[in-house]
C-alpha cells in the first residue's frame, strides 16, 4: 500500500475509548484500522462482507 500523504497518525487509542460499550478489566491499544489482509497485531479491521470470510479467518489483526 502506498504512503498515506491524507490523515497524520494520531493514535495509540484504547479500544475502550473508540468502543465505549465494550467492558473489559485490560486496556488494549489500537495503533492502526487496516484491512482484512494487512492488519497486524494491535491494529482494528472490519469484516463486512461474507466474500472475505478466508481473509477473516486469516487476519493478524487484534480487533476485528
Amino acid at each position: 500500500m502506498t504512503k498515506n500523504t491524507f490523515f497524520k497518525r494520531k493514535g495509540p487509542f484504547l479500544l475502550s475509548d473508540l468502543f465505549k460499550n465494550i467492558q473489559s478489566n485490560k486496556k488494549f491499544n489500537v495503533t492502526d484500522i487496516k484491512s482484512l489482509e494487512e492488519a497486524n497485531k494491535n491494529e482494528l479491521t472490519f469484516f463486512d462482507k461474507i466474500d472475505y470470510i478466508n481473509f477473516a479467518k486469516l487476519t493478524k489483526a487484534s480487533y476485528c
